[in-house]
């Protein structure tokens, strides 16, 4: 395990200490742990460009169906409809 000294400004210092006080962590030491393995955690579940990329056109494609709706550009159906028409295409 490698040791580390950091200088935490007092802002931060006085709130790593309140955190301690408060019983959310044994020492100062357990809090910044604790803080690097969220940090990194967070880190690994960034997306990929192409996940990115993929919410960004589903982002772009909900609010044009939400802009359509309100505008009445819309067509009703049911779940049996559409389980219907389903079965039809792989019929024919």
């Amino acid at each position: 395990m490698t040791q580390l000294a950091v200088t935490l400004p007092d802002e931060l210092s006085t709130f790593v200490d309140r955190s301690v006080k408060a019983g959310a962590f044994h020492d100062a030491e357990e809090f910044i742990v604790n803080l690097l393995y969220n940090v990194k955690a967070q880190s690994e579940t960034e997306l990929s460009e192409e996940q990115q990329f993929k919410l960004t056109t589903l982002r772009t494609e909900i609010a044009l169906g939400l802009e359509e709706a309100d505008s009445g550009d819309f067509v009703e159906f049911t779940a049996d409809e559409i389980i219907a028409e389903g079965r039809a295409r792989r019929a024919s």
